[in-house]
């Protein structure tokens, strides 16, 4: 036997193969759906807040009397005695109304395209008459090789 030489690395083989025979009439049929289209949501809203309260009717407000004023003094020597003014008296109403309500939106927009429609297909064939045998043959006889040819 001859010395060996070391490996030769990998082989890799394959084969597809197919046969057919037809004696008369074939016929096919294929049928596709078209694109459904875009679907497009376009939505507005508007919130306002709710009315506000009426102010009351009728409120008023009365200022009672100032209060009084004295001007006691006690001196010794020259005597200087100044101005006395009562005091003021005030009174405040409010009669406005409450403050309106808030707005709240919720939605959920939804959009769905339509359907493409049914796709149908249809065929036929007619054959009248003899028209003979038909046969088919397919073979596939790969071969892979490494590291040289065989001996023959």
């Amino acid at each position: 036997p001859a010395p060996s030489s070391g490996s030769t690395g990998d082989v890799e083989v394959g084969a597809d193969v197919s046969a057919a025979a037809n004696s008369g009439a074939d016929s096919a049929a294929d049928a596709a759906t078209g694109d459904t289209g875009d679907a497009t949501n376009d939505t507005t809203t508007d919130a306002g807040g709710g009315a506000g309260g009426a102010g009351g009717s009728g409120a008023s407000a009365t200022s009672g009397t100032g209060g009084a004023a004295h001007n006691d003094a006690v001196a010794v020597g020259p005597t200087l005695v100044g101005d006395v003014s009562p005091g003021s008296s005030v009174a405040t109403t409010d009669a406005g109304g409450a403050a309106g309500g808030d707005a709240t939106v919720t939605f959920t927009p939804t959009a769905v395209t339509g359907d493409s429609g049914p796709a149908h297909a249809a065929s036929t064939a007619t054959n009248s008459g003899d028209t003979g045998d038909s046969a088919s043959l397919a073979t596939a006889d790969p071969i892979g090789i490494s590291g040289g040819l065989p001996d023959r």
